[in-house]
């Protein structure tokens, strides 16, 4: 019997409301459908993931596993979902910054959360390396783009000044 994806989201809507009933009303089903869906999946993983009384439903330690596995699927088919959506609005891919060690701690962390909460189907990776490196770096394309301290200045490079106090952004020109 293969395992159904709706099957597995009613399961993490019954483990969200608590009850079977609230969970059949928030999915818009009805009990009896709600109720033979949790068989099959009980069915399916030959073991009881749910345990029923007056007050509502629990999750047994199988179903505790589950339910943590089943959130991280649907975390990863949303991720995909993106991703592809993103591909084709070209708003996703993977940019590498390089960063001086010191700027990679004071400057990145809200870049990179801000990016990613604007445009989850982007990635961001960090290079961390002395200023010459970084710029190196860029020159030879393994980043996109540098934060560098004290930069040096370089024929292939632009050198975009960020602050009065040497802070300096480079992109390949």
């Amino acid at each position: 019997m293969a395992l159904e994806l709706n099957d597995l989201r009613y399961f993490l809507e019954v483990r969200q409301k608590g009850s079977l009933t609230s969970a059949a009303k928030s999915l818009g089903i009805t009990q009896p459908s709600l109720t033979a869906a949790m068989q099959r999946l009980e069915r399916h993983y030959g073991t009881t993931l749910l345990l029923r009384d007056r007050t509502g439903v629990r999750l047994t330690v199988t179903g505790r596993a589950l339910a943590h596995d089943a959130t991280e699927i649907f975390e990863v088919l949303g991720r995909a979902e993106r991703r592809v959506l993103g591909l084709e609005d070209q708003e996703s891919g993977r940019f590498v910054i390089g960063s001086h060690e010191s700027l990679a701690a004071y400057f990145l962390p809200d870049l990179v959360r801000r990016v990613v909460g604007e445009h989850p189907t982007i990635e961001i990776a960090i290079f961390n390396a002395a200023s010459a490196a970084v710029a190196e770096a860029v020159v030879d394309r393994a980043v996109d783009f540098g934060i560098v301290v004290n930069p040096k200045p370089h024929p292939d490079l632009v050198l975009v000044e960020l602050f009065d106090d040497a802070v300096d952004f480079f992109v390949l020109s």
